[in-house]
């Protein structure tokens, strides 16, 4: 977002957190948490496929397996904070960027600049409303980001911050480099907003992936916007 941040040049936004500040400070956040988890996720794949296998056969662990043993005790305690750190931080990001699109919507019909989720609920009850100028923007909002919905609304929302439905829930590592939660429902009681879930996964790796596509379509888009240059074609591939 930096080039986008670059025309902006909106210094007083930054110092005084504005809408950039405000998208620096969630960018940081972000940024940090996913440090962290692809840190952990490094460490747990390490030690089951270095350590484990030498546990309980009296084997003598060599001084990179104990240090890296250490490691991973040390970090094993905060994995479920660290994935829940990232989920949250994840959604405020994703608040605060579309704060940004207030700088080129403008019409009489406006969506939400402050969350999401309701931004995202503007464009598909009113699919035309910026057609044919930002239709594009309209389409990949609504049609693109359904990784927003679940599992990351869907967690944070009825699960991290508001009662939701009755589950197990469990930390899933290592498997294929990745970190997650795995939520297994009660099917005596359907997840009333996901009915035909019996399981939902937050995988940090799937997540950070579909977080930086979409800054990366949303850099392209609103510099193309803001220097009024036309609108770029939208590469929906891979998300």
């Amino acid at each position: 977002m930096s080039p986008l941040l670059g025309i902006l040049q909106d210094e007083e936004s930054l110092y005084l957190h504005g809408d950039v500040g405000r998208y620096v400070q969630a960018f940081e956040f972000f940024y940090l948490s996913a440090e962290r988890c692809l840190h952990n996720t490094s460490v747990g794949t390490r030690y089951h496929r270095q350590v484990t296998p030498s546990l309980g056969g009296g084997r003598r662990l060599s001084v990179r397996q104990r240090r890296l043993a250490r490691e991973f005790s040390s970090r094993a305690p905060f994995f479920r904070v660290d994935l829940v750190n990232l989920l949250v931080h994840s959604r405020v990001l994703l608040d605060r960027i579309i704060a940004l699109s207030r700088r080129f919507l403008v019409g009489p019909r406006l969506p939400s600049f402050s969350s999401f989720a309701e931004h995202k609920r503007f464009f598909h009850k009113y699919p035309d409303a910026f057609s044919p100028q930002h239709s594009p923007y309209s389409r990949y909002i609504r049609d693109e980001t359904a990784w927003f919905d679940i599992p990351v609304k869907a967690i944070r929302d009825k699960i991290v911050v508001h009662p939701g439905p009755r589950h197990f829930q469990f930390i899933t590592y290592p498997s294929e480099h990745d970190m997650g939660i795995l939520l297994a429902m009660d099917a005596r009681r359907p997840w009333t907003d996901h009915p035909q879930a019996s399981s939902v996964r937050f995988s940090a790796r799937r997540t950070l992936c579909n977080v930086w596509r979409f800054l990366e379509w949303y850099n392209r888009y609103a510099m193309s916007a803001v220097r009024g240059t036309g609108v770029p074609a939208i590469d929906s591939h891979g998300i």
